[in-house]
């Protein structure tokens, strides 16, 4: 914004107080593009999920406002979920949970372990296949899904994104990053993306690296892992099947989009690096 009466010593002094650098920059004008708050539903499993929780202490912390979904919802054959919702989140899990709201994977065990206290009815299951088809329908009509990691295989198995994850099937024999800091090259021209540098490290643990299939509607590249140098910190083994690899990806579907990030993006609240790849899908851009 212009600096209007604001003198350079003031600036610096909010600077210090905010923990925030400043600096001059030439104004652009008329051309910024106009945000406005966007309305956000989280969804929450039934199943324990951690990363649901981290996901919300992240939009707390820094005064996002939203609402909390559940099975029913979404999975409502009468869920009308664009005229209520711009941004809906889909947390770290698998696509049997998602689905059915079960552990485990398709065509495996699903079954509590013995002596598993039973849930009541009204907390079982998942979003079901009407939930699949309510947020295709909201994605379609304009809304934002954001998939945050293993929830982005739901995307591709669901809802028939165009991407492949490079490392599903992958035995940790041949690649391995059990909580390993790793380099990303940043598209900073993607609205996704602004206030990030060129470079950046992201938080990858039982991650995802994409490959984007040829689309009629061209999905954009947000981040990448790095094609050299990948290791920043930790322990990789088979680090040469993540190089150059898509790590964050934005795909158009008709009026709306899908926001894939195969890092932790938030991980545990900690990862505050990268938080801003995540909080730029949070706003409308009208």
């Amino acid at each position: 914004a212009p600096a209007g009466g604001l003198s350079a010593a003031d600036a610096a002094a909010l600077g210090r107080k905010w923990g925030v650098p400043l600096r001059a920059a030439d104004f652009p004008g008329e051309d910024l593009p106009a945000l406005t708050r966007a309305r956000i539903g989280i969804y929450q499993p039934w199943l324990t999920n951690m990363d649901e929780g981290w996901t919300r202490l992240v939009m707390d912390n820094a005064g996002v406002e939203y609402v909390v979904l559940h099975n029913a919802d979404i999975g409502s054959t009468k869920a009308d979920l664009r005229a209520k919702y711009d941004v809906i989140i889909l947390p770290d899990m698998g696509t049997n949970p998602i689905v059915t709201g079960k552990s485990g994977e398709e065509g495996g065990s699903t079954e509590p372990v013995l002596g598993t206290p039973e849930r009541p009815e009204e907390y079982r299951g998942g979003i079901g296949e009407d939930g699949i088809a309510a947020l295709l329908k909201f994605i379609r009509e304009g809304g934002t899904l954001l998939t945050l990691g293993e929830a982005s295989q739901f995307a591709i198995d669901k809802l028939r994104l165009p991407a492949r994850d490079e490392l599903k099937g992958v035995p940790n024999s041949v690649f391995y990053a059990p909580g390993t800091i790793l380099g990303i090259s940043v598209d900073t021209e993607n609205p996704l993306a602004y206030g990030m540098a060129s470079l950046a490290d992201a938080y990858f643990t039982e991650s995802q690296a994409f490959r984007l299939l040829p689309y009629t509607k061209r999905s954009r590249i947000v981040a990448s892992y790095l094609e050299e140098n990948v290791l920043r910190s930790g322990w990789l083994l088979g680090g040469e099947r993540i190089m150059g690899k898509v790590a964050m990806a934005e795909v158009p579907v008709e009026k709306g989009r899908v926001v894939m990030y195969g890092f932790r993006v938030q991980h545990r609240a900690q990862t505050l690096g990268t938080f801003k790849l995540f909080l730029n899908a949070l706003f409308r851009r009208d």
